[in-house]
């Protein structure tokens, strides 16, 4: 797609929903950043793509621009939408990462502007839910940061994400958080842009991902269930503190990570310090100025570990191929649902599938209400999955039911 105002000069990136370009508006030879719609999303069509872009328009304008990149305008043109940013010479940051990752010097420097960049983005009350190197640009001279690609970004304080196929997954699956994946018992909150933050600040410093995997579904069990390594094993000279800081930003809890991106931002600024005045970095308790400034409800299930391990139990045997039944039962809030839920992580593992359905009291005139519901939840995940891999699913119904369906 061409917008006539404007001349390109290089494609910087492409996917199948975004093409980003470096361009001159013509009518002032002015440099700029294109970031149009593909139009090649099949699964969210133009019409989804010029809205995505409207709303991250919408974003940039309320946010601070020194932090983020706030576009110039909006411009349509033949079903296609274009945000028009100022070209002033910032480069991802995932272009500059050396494969040994950046001396500590560096890195500091470059982690304090990333927490100053999410504190000021959380100050507006809005979550990113895409931060990562490439979602970070800076100055030739690495002093200025700011964040973009706001197309994900949401002001809801808690959001509950569905399950869907691992290749459909909103954000960029290798710093996505447990809670992100829609297969842990836990809504996305602003705390889902700090375990984001972890994996990207431990790919600054290691030159690395924590984990590497390729395959979708691998990749979303070991955000759920796996520890990653931690940087000192990786290069022993990384200071301790350093290394603690990272695992605590990937702790799959939110509850275990920092609460508050001026508490990561404090701690990063005292590394800093001690490393100037003393060539090193002595330890310090972590998190002494991390607050939240709201009251934190733990999603955390309580009291309700044997139950748990009861359920993790049958379903290894389940997952070897025995078929077993079981029954929860208990007055009506007591918990039934968030503790099957909890049966999502080791499912993952195995490459299950969770569905489920409910017996309402007001739809107990609708026959199989229960059982249609958790067959209509299995539907809409098949049908995020991959074509190829949708049509093998056809193939297999058809064959078991035959004329019966």
């Amino acid at each position: 797609m061409e917008f006539d105002n404007y001349i390109p000069l290089e494609t910087l990136h492409r996917s199948r929903r975004t093409e980003v370009r470096r361009a001159v508006r013509a009518s002032d030879r002015r440099p700029v950043i294109l970031k149009m719609n593909t139009g090649s999303d099949a699964e969210n069509g133009a019409e989804n793509g010029i809205r995505r872009l409207g709303h991250e328009h919408d974003i940039g304008w309320i946010l601070n621009g020194e932090y983020a990149a706030v576009p110039l305008s909006l411009e349509t043109a033949d079903g296609h939408a274009a945000l028009v940013f100022e070209d002033d010479g910032m480069t991802a940051l995932s272009r500059l990462i050396p494969p040994d990752g950046f001396g500590l010097d560096v890195f500091l420097a470059l982690a304090v502007g990333i927490a100053k960049a999410v504190e000021s983005i959380h100050a507006h009350h809005i979550i990113h839910k895409d931060i990562n190197p490439a979602n970070i640009i800076v100055s030739p001279s690495l002093d200025q940061i700011k964040l973009i690609d706001f197309e994900l970004a949401t002001r809801i304080r808690r959001e509950e994400v569905g399950i869907t196929s691992a290749e459909v997954l909103e954000g960029t699956l290798a710093y996505l958080s447990p809670e992100g994946t829609g297969r842990v018992n836990r809504a996305v909150d602003y705390r889902s842009d700090f375990y984001a933050l972890g994996v990207s600040l431990y790919q600054l410093l290691t030159g690395r991902l924590p984990f590497p995997e390729s395959d979708p579904m691998t990749l979303v069990h070991r955000h759920i269930a796996k520890r990653p390594r931690p940087v000192r094993e990786i290069d022993p000279s990384a200071p301790r503190i350093v290394s603690d800081l990272i695992e605590k930003l990937m702790s799959k809890p939110a509850e275990d990570r920092y609460q508050s991106a001026a508490g990561i931002r404090a701690d990063l600024e005292e590394c800093t310090r001690r490393y100037r005045d003393a060539g090193r970095i002595a330890p310090f308790d972590l998190a002494r100025h991390d607050a939240s400034g709201a009251i934190q409800i733990p999603q955390k299930l309580y009291g309700r570990d044997a139950e748990i391990d009861r359920l993790f139990e049958i379903f290894g045997r389940v997952a070897g191929g025995a078929s077993e039944i079981v029954f929860i039962s208990g007055y009506s809030g007591v918990g039934k649902t968030s503790l099957v839920r909890e049966v999502h992580k080791p499912m993952t593992e195995k490459n299950g599938l969770f569905a489920s359905g409910k017996f309402n009291p007001f739809q107990k005139d609708i026959p199989y209400f229960a059982i249609t519901q958790a067959l209509n939840e299995v539907s809409r995940y098949f049908l995020t999955e991959p074509p190829a891999t949708l049509e093998r699913r056809r193939a297999r119904i058809i064959a078991a039911v035959g004329r019966n369906g």
